[in-house]
Protein backbone atom coordinates (compact mmCIF):
# COMPACT_ATOMS: atom_id res chain seq x y z
CA UNK A 1 0.00 0.00 0.00
CA UNK A 2 2.43 2.12 1.30
CA UNK A 3 4.21 1.14 -2.42
CA UNK A 4 1.61 2.21 -4.53
CA UNK A 5 0.84 5.84 -2.41
CA UNK A 6 4.53 6.38 -3.47
CA UNK A 7 4.58 5.73 -6.78
CA UNK A 8 1.32 7.72 -6.95
CA UNK A 9 2.67 10.27 -5.42
CA UNK A 10 5.81 10.17 -7.67
CA UNK A 11 3.17 10.30 -10.81
CA UNK A 12 1.62 13.50 -9.73
CA UNK A 13 5.45 15.31 -9.76
CA UNK A 14 5.90 14.23 -13.48
CA UNK A 15 2.98 15.91 -14.46
CA UNK A 16 3.23 19.01 -12.55
CA UNK A 17 6.76 19.66 -14.46
CA UNK A 18 6.05 21.52 -17.56
CA UNK A 19 7.49 20.24 -20.58
CA UNK A 20 10.30 21.96 -22.13
CA UNK A 21 10.15 23.31 -25.54
CA UNK A 22 13.02 22.52 -27.73
CA UNK A 23 15.72 25.24 -28.83
CA UNK A 24 16.19 25.21 -32.87
CA UNK A 25 19.56 26.65 -34.11
CA UNK A 26 20.65 28.82 -36.77
CA UNK A 27 23.50 30.13 -38.20
CA UNK A 28 24.72 30.86 -42.02
CA UNK A 29 27.50 28.14 -41.72
CA UNK A 30 24.37 25.31 -41.04
CA UNK A 31 22.57 23.37 -43.06
CA UNK A 32 18.85 23.04 -43.55
CA UNK A 33 19.52 19.33 -43.44
CA UNK A 34 20.55 19.14 -40.29
CA UNK A 35 18.82 18.82 -36.81
CA UNK A 36 18.82 22.00 -35.77
CA UNK A 37 18.70 21.13 -31.78
CA UNK A 38 22.02 21.31 -31.17
CA UNK A 39 24.95 24.93 -31.80
CA UNK A 40 26.97 22.09 -33.28
CA UNK A 41 24.91 21.25 -36.27
CA UNK A 42 22.46 24.49 -36.83
CA UNK A 43 20.11 25.07 -39.58
CA UNK A 44 20.98 27.43 -42.37
CA UNK A 45 17.49 29.31 -42.75
CA UNK A 46 15.13 30.72 -40.32
CA UNK A 47 12.51 29.82 -42.31
CA UNK A 48 13.02 26.33 -41.95
CA UNK A 49 12.89 26.59 -37.95
CA UNK A 50 9.79 28.39 -38.29
CA UNK A 51 8.56 25.01 -40.28
CA UNK A 52 9.57 23.13 -36.85
CA UNK A 53 8.96 24.71 -33.73
CA UNK A 54 6.12 24.34 -31.45
CA UNK A 55 4.81 26.05 -28.14
CA UNK A 56 7.47 25.95 -26.17
CA UNK A 57 10.17 26.40 -28.69
CA UNK A 58 12.75 28.78 -29.11
CA UNK A 59 14.78 29.74 -32.72
CA UNK A 60 17.99 31.06 -31.57
CA UNK A 61 19.65 32.74 -34.57
CA UNK A 62 23.69 33.16 -34.71
CA UNK A 63 25.02 36.50 -36.07
CA UNK A 64 24.80 37.30 -39.83
CA UNK A 65 22.90 38.10 -42.80
CA UNK A 66 19.90 35.99 -43.52
CA UNK A 67 18.10 37.29 -47.27
CA UNK A 68 15.04 35.05 -47.28
CA UNK A 69 11.36 35.21 -46.05
CA UNK A 70 10.01 33.54 -43.04
CA UNK A 71 6.26 32.03 -42.40
CA UNK A 72 5.38 30.75 -38.96
CA UNK A 73 3.42 27.87 -38.97
CA UNK A 74 2.61 27.16 -35.79
CA UNK A 75 0.93 29.15 -32.38
CA UNK A 76 2.18 29.13 -29.17
CA UNK A 77 0.26 29.00 -25.79
CA UNK A 78 0.27 31.22 -22.97
CA UNK A 79 2.38 28.96 -20.60
CA UNK A 80 4.45 28.45 -24.11
CA UNK A 81 5.23 30.88 -26.70
CA UNK A 82 7.18 30.32 -29.68
CA UNK A 83 10.49 32.69 -29.11
CA UNK A 84 12.40 33.85 -32.19
CA UNK A 85 15.69 35.68 -31.35
CA UNK A 86 19.05 37.28 -31.42
CA UNK A 87 21.69 34.76 -30.12
CA UNK A 88 25.18 35.47 -29.10
CA UNK A 89 27.53 38.95 -29.61
CA UNK A 90 26.79 40.52 -33.36
CA UNK A 91 24.07 41.53 -35.25
CA UNK A 92 21.78 39.52 -36.69
CA UNK A 93 19.85 40.85 -40.25
CA UNK A 94 16.83 39.80 -41.62
CA UNK A 95 16.60 40.85 -45.42
CA UNK A 96 14.21 40.19 -48.35
CA UNK A 97 14.48 43.40 -50.38
CA UNK A 98 12.21 42.29 -53.38
CA UNK A 99 8.23 42.40 -52.70
CA UNK A 100 6.19 39.63 -54.51
CA UNK A 101 3.79 41.42 -57.01
CA UNK A 102 1.53 38.28 -56.64
CA UNK A 103 0.76 38.12 -53.27
CA UNK A 104 0.05 41.02 -50.63
CA UNK A 105 1.25 38.49 -47.70
CA UNK A 106 4.85 37.75 -49.74
CA UNK A 107 5.94 41.48 -49.33
CA UNK A 108 6.84 40.87 -45.78
CA UNK A 109 10.33 39.53 -44.47
CA UNK A 110 8.39 37.73 -41.25
CA UNK A 111 4.50 36.83 -41.94
CA UNK A 112 3.14 35.69 -38.19
CA UNK A 113 -0.22 35.46 -39.44
CA UNK A 114 -3.18 33.72 -37.71
CA UNK A 115 -0.58 33.08 -35.04
CA UNK A 116 -0.19 33.58 -31.46
CA UNK A 117 1.44 33.70 -28.17
CA UNK A 118 4.66 34.45 -30.16
CA UNK A 119 8.33 36.46 -28.85
CA UNK A 120 10.27 38.04 -31.85
CA UNK A 121 13.34 39.91 -30.12
CA UNK A 122 16.44 41.46 -31.00
CA UNK A 123 16.28 41.18 -34.76
CA UNK A 124 17.23 43.91 -37.27
CA UNK A 125 14.91 44.40 -40.44
CA UNK A 126 17.00 45.77 -43.04
CA UNK A 127 16.23 46.88 -46.24
CA UNK A 128 13.16 44.24 -46.62
CA UNK A 129 10.40 45.33 -48.97
CA UNK A 130 7.90 45.36 -45.72
CA UNK A 131 8.97 44.11 -41.98
CA UNK A 132 6.26 41.81 -40.32
CA UNK A 133 2.72 41.23 -41.32
CA UNK A 134 0.20 40.08 -38.53
CA UNK A 135 -3.57 39.29 -40.05
CA UNK A 136 -5.52 38.04 -37.74
CA UNK A 137 -3.27 37.08 -35.03
CA UNK A 138 -3.03 38.06 -31.23
CA UNK A 139 -0.84 38.13 -28.47
CA UNK A 140 2.31 38.74 -30.43
CA UNK A 141 5.04 40.29 -28.33
CA UNK A 142 8.09 42.34 -30.49
CA UNK A 143 10.79 43.36 -28.78
CA UNK A 144 14.05 45.24 -28.73
CA UNK A 145 14.47 45.05 -32.60
CA UNK A 146 15.42 47.09 -34.84
CA UNK A 147 13.27 48.11 -37.97
CA UNK A 148 15.51 50.39 -41.30
CA UNK A 149 15.10 50.80 -44.48
CA UNK A 150 11.57 49.42 -46.06
CA UNK A 151 10.54 49.53 -50.12
CA UNK A 152 6.37 49.50 -49.89
CA UNK A 153 3.66 51.76 -48.09
CA UNK A 154 2.85 49.15 -45.57
CA UNK A 155 6.19 47.93 -43.24
CA UNK A 156 5.10 46.93 -39.87
CA UNK A 157 0.91 45.91 -40.15
CA UNK A 158 -1.21 45.13 -37.42
CA UNK A 159 -4.44 43.59 -39.11
CA UNK A 160 -7.34 42.40 -37.54
CA UNK A 161 -4.80 41.44 -35.15
CA UNK A 162 -5.16 42.02 -31.21
CA UNK A 163 -2.21 42.60 -27.87
CA UNK A 164 0.47 42.98 -30.11
CA UNK A 165 2.92 44.55 -28.20
CA UNK A 166 5.99 46.82 -29.94
CA UNK A 167 8.32 47.30 -27.12
CA UNK A 168 11.72 49.43 -27.08
CA UNK A 169 12.09 49.06 -30.69
CA UNK A 170 14.41 51.16 -32.80
CA UNK A 171 12.55 52.69 -36.31
CA UNK A 172 15.76 54.85 -38.00
CA UNK A 173 14.58 55.19 -41.39
CA UNK A 174 12.62 54.45 -44.00
CA UNK A 175 13.10 54.69 -47.94
CA UNK A 176 11.54 58.15 -48.89
CA UNK A 177 11.22 56.47 -52.67
CA UNK A 178 8.65 53.79 -51.28
CA UNK A 179 5.92 51.96 -53.61
CA UNK A 180 4.30 48.88 -54.76
CA UNK A 181 5.94 46.28 -57.27
CA UNK A 182 3.53 45.14 -59.59
CA UNK A 183 3.29 43.65 -63.67
CA UNK A 184 4.17 47.32 -64.55
CA UNK A 185 6.98 47.45 -63.04
CA UNK A 186 7.88 49.54 -59.45
CA UNK A 187 5.22 52.13 -59.13
CA UNK A 188 6.14 54.96 -56.50
CA UNK A 189 3.45 55.79 -53.56
CA UNK A 190 3.76 59.08 -51.87
CA UNK A 191 5.53 57.60 -48.63
CA UNK A 192 5.50 55.30 -46.09
CA UNK A 193 4.27 54.22 -42.49
CA UNK A 194 6.40 52.65 -39.50
CA UNK A 195 3.16 50.91 -37.87
CA UNK A 196 -0.01 50.48 -39.01
CA UNK A 197 -3.05 49.14 -37.01
CA UNK A 198 -5.90 48.29 -39.18
CA UNK A 199 -9.18 47.23 -39.62
CA UNK A 200 -10.36 45.89 -36.55
CA UNK A 201 -7.55 45.62 -34.44
CA UNK A 202 -7.93 46.39 -30.61
CA UNK A 203 -5.91 46.03 -27.28
CA UNK A 204 -2.40 46.65 -29.00
CA UNK A 205 0.56 48.29 -27.64
CA UNK A 206 3.69 50.51 -29.00
CA UNK A 207 6.23 51.53 -25.89
CA UNK A 208 8.99 52.59 -25.60
CA UNK A 209 10.13 52.86 -29.46
CA UNK A 210 12.38 55.79 -31.25
CA UNK A 211 10.96 56.82 -34.76
CA UNK A 212 13.57 58.48 -37.21
CA UNK A 213 12.39 60.33 -40.63
CA UNK A 214 9.13 58.49 -42.01
CA UNK A 215 7.15 60.12 -45.59
CA UNK A 216 4.00 59.46 -43.94
CA UNK A 217 2.63 58.41 -40.87
CA UNK A 218 5.40 57.12 -37.89
CA UNK A 219 2.00 54.88 -36.28
CA UNK A 220 -1.24 54.75 -38.00
CA UNK A 221 -4.44 53.95 -36.32
CA UNK A 222 -7.35 53.36 -38.82
CA UNK A 223 -9.93 51.35 -40.05
CA UNK A 224 -8.76 51.35 -43.82
CA UNK A 225 -12.03 50.33 -45.01
CA UNK A 226 -15.83 50.66 -43.83
CA UNK A 227 -17.54 49.02 -41.06
CA UNK A 228 -14.01 48.15 -39.59
CA UNK A 229 -12.59 50.09 -36.03
CA UNK A 230 -9.59 50.03 -34.45
CA UNK A 231 -9.86 49.95 -30.28
CA UNK A 232 -8.02 50.40 -27.34
CA UNK A 233 -5.15 50.96 -28.83
CA UNK A 234 -1.88 52.67 -26.83
CA UNK A 235 1.26 54.54 -28.07
CA UNK A 236 3.74 55.68 -25.05
CA UNK A 237 7.01 56.33 -24.07
CA UNK A 238 8.28 57.13 -27.54
CA UNK A 239 10.19 59.24 -29.25
CA UNK A 240 9.54 60.46 -32.72
CA UNK A 241 11.86 62.46 -34.82
CA UNK A 242 11.06 64.52 -37.84
CA UNK A 243 8.14 62.54 -39.29
CA UNK A 244 7.58 64.79 -42.34
CA UNK A 245 3.57 64.63 -41.87
CA UNK A 246 2.52 62.78 -38.80
CA UNK A 247 4.23 61.34 -35.64
CA UNK A 248 0.80 59.52 -34.31
CA UNK A 249 -2.58 59.15 -36.70
CA UNK A 250 -5.27 58.49 -35.40
CA UNK A 251 -8.13 58.29 -38.41
CA UNK A 252 -11.11 57.92 -39.75
CA UNK A 253 -13.41 56.48 -37.25
CA UNK A 254 -10.82 55.27 -34.75
CA UNK A 255 -12.41 54.83 -31.33
CA UNK A 256 -10.49 54.86 -27.46
CA UNK A 257 -6.49 55.40 -27.99
CA UNK A 258 -4.36 56.52 -25.61
CA UNK A 259 -1.48 58.80 -26.79
CA UNK A 260 1.15 59.38 -23.43
CA UNK A 261 4.32 60.51 -22.67
CA UNK A 262 5.98 60.80 -25.87
CA UNK A 263 8.47 63.37 -27.10
CA UNK A 264 7.62 64.73 -31.15
CA UNK A 265 10.21 66.89 -32.68
CA UNK A 266 10.74 68.76 -35.78
CA UNK A 267 7.90 67.89 -38.29
CA UNK A 268 6.07 65.50 -35.98
CA UNK A 269 2.65 65.91 -35.64
CA UNK A 270 -0.34 64.48 -33.61
CA UNK A 271 -3.18 64.01 -36.32
CA UNK A 272 -7.07 63.34 -35.30
CA UNK A 273 -9.78 63.45 -37.45
CA UNK A 274 -12.59 61.85 -39.65
CA UNK A 275 -14.96 60.75 -36.65
CA UNK A 276 -12.83 59.23 -34.74
CA UNK A 277 -13.48 59.32 -31.11
CA UNK A 278 -13.00 58.95 -27.33
CA UNK A 279 -8.78 59.73 -27.89
CA UNK A 280 -6.75 60.48 -24.31
CA UNK A 281 -3.65 63.22 -25.60
CA UNK A 282 -1.80 63.57 -22.44
CA UNK A 283 1.88 64.20 -20.85
CA UNK A 284 3.30 64.90 -24.46
CA UNK A 285 6.10 67.24 -25.57
CA UNK A 286 5.72 68.59 -28.99
CA UNK A 287 8.89 70.35 -29.49
CA UNK A 288 10.43 72.42 -32.38
CA UNK A 289 7.48 71.94 -34.83
CA UNK A 290 7.72 73.58 -38.58
CA UNK A 291 5.37 73.14 -41.78
CA UNK A 292 5.70 69.88 -43.62
CA UNK A 293 6.77 71.97 -46.77
CA UNK A 294 8.04 75.18 -44.89
CA UNK A 295 4.53 77.05 -45.86
CA UNK A 296 2.01 74.39 -46.71
CA UNK A 297 -0.94 76.98 -48.15
CA UNK A 298 -3.34 74.25 -46.83
CA UNK A 299 -3.83 75.03 -43.15
CA UNK A 300 -5.68 71.51 -42.56
CA UNK A 301 -2.14 70.45 -43.09
CA UNK A 302 -0.04 72.57 -40.45
CA UNK A 303 -0.17 72.13 -36.69
CA UNK A 304 1.40 69.62 -34.29
CA UNK A 305 -1.27 68.66 -33.40
CA UNK A 306 -4.61 69.26 -35.69
CA UNK A 307 -8.46 67.81 -34.61
CA UNK A 308 -10.80 67.84 -37.36
CA UNK A 309 -13.53 66.49 -39.47
CA UNK A 310 -15.67 64.99 -36.84
CA UNK A 311 -13.19 64.07 -34.35
CA UNK A 312 -15.06 64.53 -30.98
CA UNK A 313 -15.23 63.93 -27.42
CA UNK A 314 -11.60 63.83 -26.80
CA UNK A 315 -9.26 64.62 -23.72
CA UNK A 316 -6.21 66.36 -24.32
CA UNK A 317 -4.08 67.51 -20.59
CA UNK A 318 -1.02 67.92 -19.04
CA UNK A 319 1.28 68.54 -22.59
CA UNK A 320 3.31 70.70 -23.38
CA UNK A 321 3.93 72.61 -26.99
CA UNK A 322 6.94 74.73 -27.27
CA UNK A 323 8.95 76.29 -30.13
CA UNK A 324 6.28 75.05 -32.98
CA UNK A 325 5.63 77.01 -35.91
CA UNK A 326 1.78 76.57 -35.40
CA UNK A 327 0.40 74.29 -32.62
CA UNK A 328 -3.23 73.98 -32.95
CA UNK A 329 -5.37 73.32 -35.68
CA UNK A 330 -8.72 72.41 -35.58
CA UNK A 331 -11.05 71.99 -38.55
CA UNK A 332 -14.50 70.44 -40.10
CA UNK A 333 -13.09 69.30 -43.31
CA UNK A 334 -17.60 69.34 -43.54
CA UNK A 335 -18.41 67.70 -40.31
CA UNK A 336 -18.00 69.58 -36.46
CA UNK A 337 -15.55 68.26 -33.75
CA UNK A 338 -17.91 68.69 -30.53
CA UNK A 339 -16.52 67.59 -26.73
CA UNK A 340 -12.65 68.21 -27.31
CA UNK A 341 -11.62 69.48 -23.96
CA UNK A 342 -7.78 71.05 -23.35
CA UNK A 343 -7.29 71.02 -19.56
CA UNK A 344 -3.80 72.17 -18.15
CA UNK A 345 -1.39 72.22 -20.79
CA UNK A 346 1.48 74.53 -21.47
CA UNK A 347 1.62 76.45 -24.89
CA UNK A 348 4.60 78.15 -25.12
CA UNK A 349 7.09 80.75 -27.29
CA UNK A 350 4.95 79.09 -30.53
CA UNK A 351 4.40 81.08 -33.88
CA UNK A 352 0.93 81.06 -33.77
CA UNK A 353 -0.89 78.81 -31.11
CA UNK A 354 -4.63 77.89 -31.53
CA UNK A 355 -6.55 78.20 -34.76
CA UNK A 356 -10.02 77.12 -34.80
CA UNK A 357 -10.96 76.83 -38.56
CA UNK A 358 -14.50 76.64 -38.18
CA UNK A 359 -17.58 78.71 -37.16
CA UNK A 360 -20.57 78.25 -34.72
CA UNK A 361 -18.34 78.02 -32.02
CA UNK A 362 -21.31 78.47 -29.13
CA UNK A 363 -22.91 75.38 -31.26
CA UNK A 364 -21.83 72.19 -31.78
CA UNK A 365 -18.13 73.05 -32.62
CA UNK A 366 -16.85 73.51 -29.17
CA UNK A 367 -13.42 73.53 -27.44
CA UNK A 368 -13.02 74.48 -23.99
CA UNK A 369 -9.57 75.64 -22.98
CA UNK A 370 -9.90 75.32 -19.21
CA UNK A 371 -6.11 76.29 -17.30
CA UNK A 372 -4.05 76.26 -19.80
CA UNK A 373 -0.93 78.74 -20.50
CA UNK A 374 -1.42 80.41 -23.49
CA UNK A 375 1.91 82.53 -24.69
CA UNK A 376 3.74 83.37 -27.81
CA UNK A 377 6.82 85.04 -28.30
CA UNK A 378 5.57 87.77 -25.89
CA UNK A 379 2.52 88.66 -24.04
CA UNK A 380 -0.61 90.08 -25.29
CA UNK A 381 -0.14 88.50 -29.31
CA UNK A 382 -2.95 87.57 -31.12
CA UNK A 383 -2.36 84.19 -30.86
CA UNK A 384 -5.43 82.56 -31.28
CA UNK A 385 -7.48 82.36 -34.41
CA UNK A 386 -11.24 81.33 -34.40
CA UNK A 387 -12.46 81.70 -38.00
CA UNK A 388 -11.08 84.52 -39.66
CA UNK A 389 -10.95 87.00 -36.60
CA UNK A 390 -7.65 87.20 -34.28
CA UNK A 391 -7.92 87.41 -30.16
CA UNK A 392 -5.34 87.91 -27.36
CA UNK A 393 -6.30 85.64 -24.89
CA UNK A 394 -8.00 88.13 -23.03
CA UNK A 395 -10.22 88.93 -26.25
CA UNK A 396 -11.19 85.22 -26.46
CA UNK A 397 -12.12 84.67 -22.65
CA UNK A 398 -14.52 88.28 -23.00
CA UNK A 399 -15.89 86.84 -26.16
CA UNK A 400 -15.98 82.93 -25.37
CA UNK A 401 -16.25 83.16 -21.82
CA UNK A 402 -17.65 79.30 -21.65
CA UNK A 403 -14.81 78.15 -23.92
CA UNK A 404 -11.92 80.46 -22.32
CA UNK A 405 -11.45 80.31 -18.56
CA UNK A 406 -8.29 80.10 -16.04
CA UNK A 407 -6.07 80.39 -18.38
CA UNK A 408 -2.78 82.25 -18.23
CA UNK A 409 -0.79 84.47 -20.76
CA UNK A 410 2.64 83.41 -18.72
CA UNK A 411 5.89 82.83 -19.25
CA UNK A 412 5.70 79.06 -17.64
CA UNK A 413 9.84 79.66 -16.45
CA UNK A 414 11.57 76.30 -17.47
CA UNK A 415 14.53 75.86 -15.74
CA UNK A 416 16.86 75.73 -19.38
CA UNK A 417 14.26 75.55 -22.31
CA UNK A 418 17.52 75.57 -24.78
CA UNK A 419 18.63 72.47 -23.38
CA UNK A 420 15.21 71.15 -23.27
CA UNK A 421 15.10 70.76 -19.35
CA UNK A 422 11.03 71.91 -18.88
CA UNK A 423 11.28 71.60 -15.53
CA UNK A 424 9.40 74.38 -13.74
CA UNK A 425 10.88 76.76 -10.98
CA UNK A 426 10.12 77.39 -7.90
CA UNK A 427 8.53 80.74 -8.93
CA UNK A 428 6.64 79.11 -12.05
CA UNK A 429 3.09 80.55 -12.28
CA UNK A 430 2.07 76.60 -13.51
CA UNK A 431 2.66 75.13 -10.02
CA UNK A 432 -0.88 74.41 -8.15
CA UNK A 433 -2.82 76.55 -11.25
CA UNK A 434 -3.85 73.44 -12.51
CA UNK A 435 -7.64 72.31 -12.89
CA UNK A 436 -9.11 68.80 -11.63
CA UNK A 437 -9.65 66.17 -14.61
CA UNK A 438 -13.10 65.77 -13.77
CA UNK A 439 -15.02 65.95 -10.19
CA UNK A 440 -16.77 63.57 -8.13
CA UNK A 441 -20.84 64.54 -9.15
CA UNK A 442 -22.58 62.82 -5.60
CA UNK A 443 -21.04 61.70 -2.04
CA UNK A 444 -21.12 58.25 -1.22
CA UNK A 445 -18.94 55.59 0.26
CA UNK A 446 -17.32 51.95 -1.73
CA UNK A 447 -14.96 51.49 -4.77
CA UNK A 448 -17.92 53.12 -7.88
CA UNK A 449 -17.58 57.02 -7.75
CA UNK A 450 -19.99 58.98 -10.34
CA UNK A 451 -17.70 61.72 -11.75
CA UNK A 452 -18.61 64.48 -14.08
CA UNK A 453 -16.06 63.64 -17.05
CA UNK A 454 -15.02 59.45 -17.50
CA UNK A 455 -13.22 60.29 -20.69
CA UNK A 456 -10.44 61.62 -18.99
CA UNK A 457 -8.84 58.32 -17.06
CA UNK A 458 -7.79 54.68 -18.85
CA UNK A 459 -8.16 51.47 -16.76
CA UNK A 460 -5.37 50.17 -18.74
CA UNK A 461 -7.10 48.62 -21.40
CA UNK A 462 -5.54 44.99 -20.05
CA UNK A 463 -2.25 46.26 -21.21
CA UNK A 464 -0.82 48.55 -18.83
CA UNK A 465 -1.54 49.78 -15.24
CA UNK A 466 -5.16 51.62 -14.78
CA UNK A 467 -4.65 55.39 -13.64
CA UNK A 468 -3.70 56.02 -10.16
CA UNK A 469 -5.96 58.66 -9.39
CA UNK A 470 -7.04 61.26 -5.79
CA UNK A 471 -9.97 61.88 -4.83
CA UNK A 472 -10.62 64.24 -2.48
CA UNK A 473 -8.52 64.05 0.53
CA UNK A 474 -8.15 60.11 -0.07
CA UNK A 475 -4.63 58.48 -0.51
CA UNK A 476 -3.99 57.52 -4.45
CA UNK A 477 -6.07 54.68 -5.87
CA UNK A 478 -5.99 52.36 -8.94
CA UNK A 479 -8.85 52.67 -11.28
CA UNK A 480 -9.71 49.13 -12.84
CA UNK A 481 -12.57 50.32 -14.92
CA UNK A 482 -14.21 53.20 -17.07
CA UNK A 483 -17.73 53.56 -17.80
CA UNK A 484 -18.45 56.17 -20.01
CA UNK A 485 -21.90 55.37 -20.58
CA UNK A 486 -22.65 55.68 -16.40
CA UNK A 487 -20.27 58.02 -15.66
CA UNK A 488 -18.31 56.10 -13.23
CA UNK A 489 -14.91 55.13 -12.39
CA UNK A 490 -14.28 51.72 -10.26
CA UNK A 491 -11.80 51.96 -7.95
CA UNK A 492 -9.02 49.11 -6.59
CA UNK A 493 -10.36 49.49 -3.03
CA UNK A 494 -13.20 51.29 -0.49
CA UNK A 495 -13.21 54.91 -0.39
CA UNK A 496 -15.88 57.60 1.35
CA UNK A 497 -15.92 60.95 -1.13
CA UNK A 498 -17.80 63.60 -0.83
CA UNK A 499 -20.07 65.48 -3.83
CA UNK A 500 -17.92 67.93 -5.78
CA UNK A 501 -14.58 66.10 -4.31
CA UNK A 502 -11.51 66.92 -7.36
CA UNK A 503 -10.91 63.68 -9.14
CA UNK A 504 -6.89 63.94 -10.57
CA UNK A 505 -4.02 61.91 -11.32
CA UNK A 506 -1.50 62.41 -7.89
CA UNK A 507 -0.17 65.69 -7.53
CA UNK A 508 1.55 68.01 -4.45
CA UNK A 509 0.33 71.03 -3.46
CA UNK A 510 -2.69 72.69 -3.39
CA UNK A 511 -3.87 71.87 -7.01
CA UNK A 512 -2.50 70.36 -9.80
CA UNK A 513 0.39 71.64 -11.84
CA UNK A 514 0.21 72.91 -15.25
CA UNK A 515 2.04 71.02 -18.02
CA UNK A 516 3.15 67.28 -17.39
CA UNK A 517 6.21 67.74 -14.89
CA UNK A 518 4.78 66.83 -12.07
CA UNK A 519 2.88 63.25 -13.55
CA UNK A 520 6.19 62.32 -15.55
CA UNK A 521 6.85 60.37 -12.75
CA UNK A 522 4.37 58.27 -11.72
CA UNK A 523 3.14 58.07 -15.11
CA UNK A 524 6.09 55.44 -16.02
CA UNK A 525 3.93 51.89 -15.47
CA UNK A 526 5.32 48.43 -17.13
CA UNK A 527 3.25 46.72 -19.71
CA UNK A 528 1.58 43.79 -18.44
CA UNK A 529 3.28 40.31 -19.22
CA UNK A 530 5.99 40.91 -20.81
CA UNK A 531 7.25 37.53 -20.63
CA UNK A 532 3.83 36.24 -20.57
CA UNK A 533 1.85 35.20 -23.76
Amino acid sequence: MVARLLLWALSLAVFAVPVQGADYFVSPAGSDSARGTGAAAPLKTIAKAASLVGPGDAIRIAPGLYDEKVVLGASGTPDAPITIRADGNGEVVLTAAEPDPAAWDRKFALNLSKQSHVIVEGITFRHCAAWILMADAHHITIRRCVFDGGRIYNLLRINNSSYVRILNCRFPFALKQTGVRTEAGWIPTPGADYIEIYRNSHHNLVDGCEFGPITHVAVAIEPFEKGTSPTFNIVRNCVFRNAEWKAVGILNGAQHTLVENNLCQGRAALFVHNESEHMILRRNRFVGYRDVTGGNPDITQRGAIRIGGGATNGRVYHNLFHDNQRTITSFNMGKPVPGNVWKNNILFDNAQTVFLGFKDLQGQNRMPFLHNVLRGKAAGEKLIQLDKEFYTLPEAAETFPDLYRGNLDADPQFIDAAKEDFRLKNASPCIDAGTSLAVATTGGRGRTIPVDDPLCFCDGWELIDGDEVVVGANAPARVVQVDDQKKTLTLDRDIVWNSGDAVSQPYSGKAPDIGPHEFEASSALEPHGLGQH
